[in-house]
């Protein structure tokens, strides 16, 4: 709780930019809500005996593959922009971050 409460600024400009991307790219990736669940449920059960399920019930490999690629990328983006925006805030904003 300290952690949160006494973070600087500039953390706070960062998750909000890494929120900010994640919520704008939400659409774009998974369409709605439950493309988001159906991918989130492919990343959980990723392995041998999940697939082997899935093929006996006549679900697609590739459809699996894709919604945890789909889920990664978009995990990746947001929290990449948050680092990056973390170490770039003083550059861009020298006057309110630096």
């Amino acid at each position: 709780m300290d952690m949160i409460t006494s973070a600087s600024p500039r953390a706070w400009a960062a998750v909000g930019v890494g929120i900010f991307i994640a919520a704008l790219f939400f659409k774009i990736i998974f369409g709605d809500f439950e493309g988001f669940i159906e991918c989130v449920r492919y990343w959980f059960q990723s392995g041998f005996i999940s697939q082997l399920t899935s093929a006996l019930r006549g679900e697609d490999g590739m459809e699996r593959q894709w919604g945890e690629l789909k889920l990664f990328v978009w995990i990746a983006l947001s929290v990449g922009c948050g680092i990056l925006a973390y170490y770039q805030l003083p550059g861009w904003l020298p006057g309110l971050f630096g």
